[in-house]
């Protein structure tokens, strides 16, 4: 397992990678990290145009609009509206 890089790493790593004619191999052995990460982040950058593909989201919950119960709330006041429009209460 590689060392760990900070995202303010990983940004100055593919701006030396693009720097340098996408050279991943000589990237890697720069900063000592393997060619698939550099490889990777470059590509993702590339693919974006946005840094904040490099930051490290696992383990991160992904931003819900609203907990479970008021989700459900929801769901049953609506299924208690649509049965009084059907059945005319």
């Amino acid at each position: 397992m590689g060392r760990k890089v900070s995202y303010d790493e990983k940004i100055k790593i593919v701006q030396w990678a693009l720097d340098h004619d996408s050279d991943y191999q000589v990237t890697a052995k720069e900063f000592d990290v393997s060619y698939n990460r550099v490889y990777d982040w470059v590509r993702k950058y590339q693919a974006t145009g946005n840094w904040e593909v490099l930051k490290d989201r696992r383990g991160k919950k992904a931003a819900s609009k609203g907990d479970a119960l008021t989700r459900e709330r929801t769901v049953r006041r609506r299924r208690t509206d649509n049965s009084r429009q059907k059945f005319g209460a």
